[in-house]
Order: C-alpha cells, then structure tokens, then sequence
C-alpha cells in the first residue's frame, strides 16, 4: 500500500485505462493551451471557444493513443510471461539466459556494475 492517498489513485486502474487517462489529459491540456494562443492571436473575444475547438479533439486523439499503447503494453507482457513454451529450451536449462531460468538455490546475484570498472586486486593495496 502506498497511504490514504491510494483511493482512486491512477495505479488502481489497469495498464490500458492508465494510460488512456494520462494520454488523453495531457494531450486535451496541450490542445487547450494552443487553442488558447491560436484563439487569442486570431480573434480574442471568443478564444474560449478555440480552447474546446482544440482541447476536446486533442484530449480525445490522446486518450485513443493512449489506451492503443495501454494495450499494446499489456499483450507484450502477457507474450512475455507465456514464452518459454518451446520443448527445446526448457526453463531449467544451465545454459538458459538468467532472466528465463527459475533461481535456484545456489545461484549468486550478478556482481554490481553501477559502480564503474573496479581496478585489478594487485592494485587495491596500499603501496
């Protein structure tokens, strides 16, 4: 749990509708805003009107392209999740890459790497 603020957040909802949602608010407040320009620039009594005229169209296209990636997200992961089904590579093979064999018992974590290339072991003492 994340606290009280949890309620209704945009992570209770799944990926498709998640991205849905941040697609279309983004996109509907970026139309809005150049709506506003155009709409100001061309005739300022009624610019307000531009802010629906290009917000509204462009809330709607984002939102689209959003739940287009949604999906899209969720069908490469499920393909994730389901692919080793082939008879030659089974999940326990030694020579299976680390991120598609099962962790056994025995296996160490990878060395850490973020920390840059470390000097060779003769070099690390005091001269």
């Amino acid at each position: 749990m994340h606290g009280p603020a949890t309620n209704g957040s945009l992570r209770d909802l799944p990926l498709p509708a998640r991205l849905a949602c941040v697609g279309a608010i983004s996109a509907g407040a970026l139309g809005a805003i150049a709506g506003l320009v155009i709409g100001l620039v061309t005739h300022p009594p009624t610019a307000w009107f531009a802010v629906f005229e290009a917000g509204l169209p462009a809330g709607i296209a984002g939102g689209l392209l959003g739940l287009i990636a949604g999906t899209a997200g969720l069908v490469v992961s499920a393909a994730r999740r389901n692919e080793p089904h082939r008879a030659h590579s089974p999940t326990s093979s030694p020579t299976a890459t680390p991120s598609r064999r099962v962790r056994e018992a025995g296996d160490r974590p990878c060395p850490d790497t973020t920390a840059g290339p470390q000097p060779p072991e003769e070099f690390s003492g005091a001269a």
